[in-house]
């Protein structure tokens, strides 16, 4: 959530298209509804979330 507000204050707008977002596990469902929101182009993580 903190790199999308930090993306979104760069840019300049809430929407994200074209960016990507590296992440080391797989967003939780609140985070994965901003990601969509947010219009994010990919989205890439290292591991799935056990829980």
């Amino acid at each position: 959530m903190n790199a999308l507000a930090a993306a979104a204050r760069t840019l300049g707008s809430w929407r994200l298209d074209g960016c990507g977002l590296v992440v080391t596990l797989e967003p939780c469902p609140m985070c994965a509804g901003a990601i969509s929101q947010t219009r994010i182009a990919a989205v890439v993580f290292g591991a799935w979330d056990e829980k």
